[in-house]
């Protein structure tokens, strides 16, 4: 009895799994006029795949190229590492040819550990390929997409460096990531928007005098809304960094390069101590920025709050619209709230002028020159064009959690031509035009200028989008977008990281916090001992 009763229970627990996961063996239909795919359905929604798989089959050259094609009904869900678990499911259990994912681990790029790679190397077939459409021209996919994205996705083999660099997965989400603002709540208050982390200071200062307003208005006080499950906050402290150190320094950090040399004295780069002490005082309790209650909320809870106006900044990303549209239109109809939510050029580190020739520098000074910026001009009286160019490097820095947004095809996959055809049709005007709409405003990773391409698109978006949409493509500067720190060997092999502690926004917002910049430093200086970084070296088959 006992035996029947672990087999019911066996039988009933493999049922649950399976069913809630959406896994099946491989289908008879399954073959080279297939194609399946799955897209985790999270921020972005997933109706922007099967808007762009319903695009694809219209396409002549893909009529042509296969024209005993099904597509199969899109997949999704938002189970963690459903990607992985199917990939692994091998040949005869996982009929699904492509996945848009964002848990895929880069440790799913070269050779797996059965000694086979698991995903197909997508080098020749997809980046190295043609865009459709733009054969003429000879443009090529990797030459469309935005080239910190390349870097992400590039693999690098640890036990032979000299090898040549492949690609195994392709990103499928662009973004940005910073600090949304209610432009609204700050015109009622006479505040602008801030240009520096000073400004930014102060700025949050006037809010929370507020706080106590006979009005009632303000009563609350509080510039910063977040929440306990989704520190938004992590995004900003890689663009303050680098925007201190420099686009190139930033990336040399993640090289282990100091002064053209292998060396751990990057830990001592100071742009990731000036990022913190920008934490520190956004963030202290003491201050009052922050709304206390933000440690109990989860995600859609605070964006919810912000969106009522009970914080004037919010830590999040271009999916918020998209996220949060159908709470947005309650907040609307039932409250008659309808704020102008915009994305906030990150404000330059004011601390940036100990970088530059005029180290004297004031903040007012830094504000007019990123104002200068910001309208396309090229110099500005008094200023040095080495310290203009190093304050428009750093106003076009952004970071996206885009690049982790990954596409693959397992390397066993019937279908798995198609797939990549797929992959080379979403480098295209006619995809990423898709994509905009189906997404109300995010694109794709890929070089495509709505505003001049689709100006009835663009003028139908949110001013959050078209807030974003005109830094991109301000003409003034390109942005850079970093790329992650999945990027670089040292991350991958050899667990490198800015500091050995990273609970930054956590550490600064708590009540009675004594942990300061100088202590992260301190505590990464002793951890990192030359053993240790020797071993990191190695492991990520670099050189000295």
């Amino acid at each position: 009895m006992k035996k029947l009763v672990y087999l019911l229970l066996a039988a009933v627990m493999s049922f649950s799994v399976f069913g809630a996961v959406g896994c099946k063996p491989k289908t008879p239909d399954d073959s080279e006029n297939v194609l399946e795919v799955f897209c985790t359905d999270k921020g972005y929604g997933t109706k922007w795949c099967s808007d762009l798989m319903d695009l694809f089959q219209q396409q002549d050259w893909v009529k042509d190229k296969y024209p005993n094609l099904t597509v199969l009904p899109l997949r999704a869900n938002d189970v963690e590492n459903f990607t992985a678990s199917r990939i692994d499911a091998g040949e005869k259990n996982n009929s699904i040819d492509l996945f848009f994912d964002t848990s895929l681990g880069w440790d799913y790029m070269g050779v797996g550990p059965s000694g086979k790679e698991r995903c197909a190397d997508l080098t020749e077939t997809v980046y190295n390929s043609l865009v459709p459409g733009e054969e003429d021209r000879g443009v090529k996919v990797v030459d469309k997409i935005l080239s910190s994205y390349n870097m992400v996705n590039a693999y690098y083999d640890p036990n032979d460096p000299t090898a040549d660099t492949k690609y195994y997965f392709m990103s499928w989400a662009g973004g940005m990531e910073g600090l949304l603002y209610n432009k609204d709540l700050l015109d009622e208050m006479g505040l602008k928007a801030p240009n520096t982390t000073d400004e930014l200071d102060a700025v949050c200062a006037a809010i929370a005098a507020r706080r106590d307003s006979a009005d009632g208005k303000y009563n609350l006080g509080y510039s910063f809304i977040q929440s306990k499950d989704a520190d938004y906050w992590a995004y900003l402290f890689n663009i303050w960094w680098a925007q201190y150190q420099g686009a190139q320094g930033f990336t040399d950090f993640w090289n282990g390069v100091d002064e053209n040399r292998i060396s751990k004295n990057i830990f001592t780069q100071k742009g990731r101590i000036r990022a913190l002490e920008v934490y520190e005082k956004l963030l202290k309790y003491d201050k009052g920025y922050l709304n206390p209650s933000s440690g109990t909320y989860d995600f859609k809870t605070a964006q919810t709050m912000f969106l009522k106006g009970n914080g004037v900044f919010h830590a999040n990303g271009d999916w918020f619209d998209n996220e949060m549209s159908s709470i947005r239109a309650d907040v609307k109809s039932q409250q008659g709230l309808d704020y102008d939510i915009r994305m906030l050029r990150t404000p330059v580190m004011s601390s940036i002028v100990e970088t530059l020739e005029n180290k004297e520098m004031t903040d007012e000074t830094l504000s007019a020159v990123i104002a200068a910026v910001d309208e396309g001009k090229t110099s500005f009286d008094g200023v040095s064009a080495a310290d203009f160019a190093k304050i428009r490097e750093a106003r076009s820095i952004v970071y996206s959690v885009g690049s982790a947004h990954v596409s693959a095809i397992p390397a066993y996959a019937a279908g798995k031509d198609v797939a990549m055809d797929f992959l080379r049709f979403m480098a295209t005007d006619v995809a990423n035009e898709s994509y905009i709409r189906s997404t109300g405003g995010a694109s794709l990773p890929v070089k495509y200028n709505v505003i001049e391409k689709n100006p009835e698109l663009y003028a139908s978006l949110s001013t959050l989008q078209k807030s974003r949409l005109e830094y991109f493509n301000n003409g003034a500067f390109e942005i850079y977008t970093l790329p992650q720190e999945r990027a670089f060997p040292l991350y991958r092999y050899g667990d490198v990281k800015p500091f050995s502690s990273a609970a930054y926004y956590a550490t600064f917002s708590a009540e009675g916090n004594k942990k300061t910049p100088a202590d992260y430093q301190r505590e990464t200086e002793l951890t990192w001992t030359d053993a240790k970084w020797t071993k990191a070296v190695n492991d990520a088959g670099l050189t000295n």
